[in-house]
């Protein structure tokens, strides 16, 4: 399948990272496929939440009163033809649409290829991704929303001094409102598809800027390079802080199951909430120190192989009765 000139521009950064570009093309086929099954999901959904009386082919629910958002979601599920596998669709396209942005910015990162804009417009798609995930998540109007919500409110309202009045804002009221579904309805299918639309789009038009188009190669291929970022005193430092910051990341992630691990562990809650409060100061410095080091061993090494060889465990007896270690030159192997 040919590509269009703005999905190669945004794939193609840097043409020799191949990796990049092919989480750069998943993360794009993910987000087709995640607007497509979206479009094809919206006649059937109903963003409200007037109570309405379940009748449908979920048996466990008739006769119990729902929101009319449940209630279509249901629908979907067990009677539209084909209905719960384009939710299906929709759900892992999304979550795979996110995966492939963070890969993506991994990697360059830890390479240390970025360029400002392009490092940019990534990190402004996983952020919309995420909130796009997000909102979708609440508009079912199921446990799984009424359990995000809970968290996002407790967010808010942690906020200081204005914490309560945003929860009045978002909510029009006291948690939950009435109105919450049909806000972040609007928000998934139009204000956040738009921001990630123009997101791509805007990429070609920055990078045109910057380099005249695509990148270019062969004895070009300098104005590239120049435009990266100088290459770090100790790159060390950066490797360093990517790891701190998926140390941070993770531990975050498993602090949010604290009452699940206290649960199957059969721990305190309170113990394991300061354990995880303790490792979320500690951890990512303990991991920028274990990584900066162990680079600068590696860096070490290679060093010492450049400038003495590379150890093969083989012994030489030499003229004057001595025994010396046989090293071969870096590269020969």
């Amino acid at each position: 399948m040919r590509e269009i000139p703005t999905m190669r521009r945004l794939v193609r950064a840097d043409p020799e990272d191949r990796w990049a570009a092919v989480f750069g093309r998943i993360a794009v086929y993910s987000f087709l496929i995640a607007l497509v099954s979206g479009i094809l999901l919206l006649p059937f959904f109903q963003s409200s939440m007037t109570p309405v009386v379940y009748h449908g082919s979920y048996r466990e629910l008739d006769g119990l009163t729902v929101s009319r958002a449940y209630q279509s979601t249901l629908n979907i599920s067990f009677d539209v033809r084909g209905g719960l596998l384009i939710r299906q669709v929709h759900h892992w396209s999304a979550d795979l649409f996110v995966a492939a942005v963070c890969l993506r910015l991994i990697r360059v990162f830890f390479r240390g290829r970025f360029r400002l804009p392009d490092w940019l417009i990534w990190v402004g798609l996983l952020l919309a991704g995420m909130l796009a995930g997000f909102s979708g998540t609440i508009l079912p109007d199921d446990m799984l929303s009424g359990g995000s919500l809970s968290v996002f409110t407790g967010v808010v309202l942690s906020l200081p001094l204005v914490g309560t009045h945003l929860e009045i804002l978002i909510f029009g009221g006291s948690f939950p409102g009435h109105v919450i579904i049909p806000r972040a309805y609007w928000v998934h299918i139009v204000v956040l598809p738009l921001a990630l639309g123009g997101l791509v789009a805007a990429y070609p038009l920055l990078d045109g800027r910057i380099v005249g188009g695509r990148p270019p190669r062969g004895p070009r291929r300098s104005r590239q390079v120049a435009l990266l970022p100088p290459k770090p005193a100790d790159p060390a430092n950066r490797i360093g802080v990517g790891v701190a910051g998926i140390t941070l990341y993770g531990l975050l992630w498993a602090a949010a199951a604290n009452d699940q691990i206290a649960y199957h562990l059969q721990i305190s809650l309170y113990t394991v909430t300061w354990v995880f409060r303790v490792l979320v100061l500690a951890g990512p410095v303990l991991a920028f120190v274990l990584a900066r080091t162990i680079c600068h061993v590696v860096e070490a090494r290679r060093r010492d192989e450049a400038e003495h060889g590379i150890e093969t465990g083989r012994i030489a007896m030499t003229p004057e009765g001595g025994f010396t270690e046989i090293r071969e030159q870096a590269g020969s192997r």
